[in-house]
């Protein structure tokens, strides 16, 4: 991706906070960290993007320059203004600089155009999104926080039941998809498909989408869908439906409906979420994109945070917690019920070693009967009801 340097030398400029010393090379090192005091603080010259505490493990503090100086990130139509050559000229600029796309893969998905608050009497350039339906949604990139949204629908058109995919995307390449994800965002689905293609996730078959609200259950894009898969090479194939949602309630509550919902409908559903549940750090997935945390094993870990999401008892979220930690006993949350479960690993051994000596699990990989006998040596108790 080609940055402008501009933009870059005042981020460097600016990082003079941190009182990094004056080096060759391409590293910044040695600032001071803002949390934990200590000078382990680094970042790139020629990326100077994500900042980062070298104290992974006693500190970890992490913070996107656009987050730290929003002023350089704010206002970029007087950077970039449009000509008859590069009409999205400010528009490109945004999703390079603030969202971290690569436009390679965004061509003909959007246009630049201008919102006008006549009340306030005041204009801004956006970043516009067709929908389904003939809507669209755009992005208010020019000092966005003068206006009292940011972020604005077509007055009196519908995207209900839809979603968003890129226009160079066929319904047939999503038909054929191994998986589907099914973010809130449109530049959420613009990263997860980036990273989608950049990254080794063990072959093709990984697509996003955005449905623009997590109360928007995609009906008739699934129906379309259904037709696409009858109607193609492989009409018993169906992609898997990965409802991934931002953190909070509403993403969670709604991320439990729509995969219960898809399901009834006969679709293999999960979920995945960005961060363990009750985990209070906000970044979605495009924040993750630029904080390169959207690697093939930054997926296995949001894949489990949605299967601990929507397990559908409390002992089912316990025995995945276990899976995946290992704990001899823990506290668990389940329905605001609070329980105690414990998975005592004498007792798990001594179940494998009775498994084993039976024929019908004497060829199973060790794996899958260990997983067998935690699931007969677990335990449960519910503890209280928290307030």
């Amino acid at each position: 991706m080609i940055l402008r340097d501009d933009i870059r030398l005042d981020v460097i400029k600016a990082l003079a906070e941190f009182r990094f010393p004056d080096v060759e090379g391409d590293w910044l090192q040695k600032g001071v960290c803002p949390q934990c005091g200590k000078k382990e603080l680094f970042t790139r010259k020629s990326a100077p993007w994500v900042l980062r505490c070298g104290r992974s493990n006693r500190c970890g503090w992490e913070s996107h320059v656009k987050d730290r100086y929003p002023e350089i990130f704010d206002n970029w139509s007087n950077r970039h203004q449009a000509t008859a050559d590069q009409p999205n000229a400010a528009a490109d600029a945004y999703l390079r600089h603030a969202r971290g796309l690569d436009l390679r893969h965004l061509g003909g998905a959007y246009a630049q155009e201008t919102y006008q608050d006549r009340d306030k009497g005041i204009t801004t350039a956006t970043v516009r999104f067709p929908l389904p339906g003939g809507s669209w949604w755009e992005r208010l990139i020019d000092q966005p926080g003068r206006f009292d949204k940011k972020a604005r629908f077509k007055w009196g058109a519908t995207y209900k039941g839809q979603w968003w995919q890129h226009p160079a995307t066929a319904l047939a390449d999503l038909a054929a998809a191994k998986e589907l994800w099914l973010a809130e965002g449109i530049f959420d689905a613009c990263a997860l498909q980036q990273a989608f293609m950049g990254a080794d996730l063990g072959g093709q078959g990984f697509a996003a989408v955005s449905l623009m609200s997590v109360n928007n259950y995609p009906a008739i894009a699934l129906d379309a869908l259904r037709k696409a898969i009858a109607e193609g090479p492989t009409p018993t194939h169906r992609p898997r439906l990965v409802f991934a949602f931002d953190i909070g309630k509403a993403g969670a509550d709604y991320s439990r409906r729509w995969v219960k919902q898809a399901r009834d409908e006969g679709w293999d559903a999960t979920a995945a979420q960005p961060r363990p549940e009750g985990e209070a750090d906000k970044l979605d997935w495009n924040d993750l994109l630029q904080r390169d945390r959207l690697t093939p094993k930054h997926f296995e870990d949001y894949r489990h945070h949605g299967k601990v999401l929507i397990a559908k008892d409390a002992f089912e979220k316990a025995y995945l917690l276990w899976e995946r930690h290992q704990w001899n006993s823990f506290p668990v949350s389940f329905n605001n019920e609070q329980y105690w479960a414990e998975f005592s690993h004498k007792k798990i051994a001594d179940i494998v070693k009775d498994l084993r000596e039976i024929q019908e699990y004497s060829d199973k990989p060790i794996e899958e009967i260990r997983a067998i006998a935690a699931e007969q040596a677990g335990s449960i108790t519910r503890s209280s009801t928290r307030s």
